[in-house]
């Protein structure tokens, strides 16, 4: 792998390696998945991950970009609703405030991947 792994920096820090992106159901049953070299944007890779599967999608604030929901959204199909920071202000649903508290289902998929992996 280290042909495909690349130096990037998140909020927790540095790190060398891949990314793994993922959509899953609200049940956590995997929909799509993909991996890119550590640098790449998060933002460059969910619309073609979501091709073919229709929904409202729930994503955290690392994919706020006005342009992003524009291009991601198709009447009727397909929406994206991006978790807020916690230093903006914007008004949320009850519905709003619910999807964004599933996002640890997600998580919950990368934690068992982790627990699993035979390089920890």
């Amino acid at each position: 792998m280290r042909q495909f792994a690349r130096w990037s920096k998140t909020g927790k820090g540095w790190f060398y390696g891949l990314k793994m992106h993922l959509i899953a159901d609200l049940e956590g049953k995997v929909l799509a998945i993909k991996f890119t070299a550590g640098n790449i944007d998060d933002r460059e890779v969910v619309i073609d991950l979501a091709k073919g599967l229709d929904g409202m999608f729930v994503a955290d604030a690392g994919y706020i970009k006005k342009e992003l929901g524009e291009e991601f959204y198709q009447e009727g199909k397909r929406i994206l609703l991006v978790k807020p920071r916690a230093n903006m202000k914007k008004l949320a649903t009850l519905t709003d405030v619910y999807l964004y508290s599933q996002r640890m289902r997600i998580e919950l998929n990368f934690r068992t991947l982790k627990m699993f992996s035979i390089f920890n």
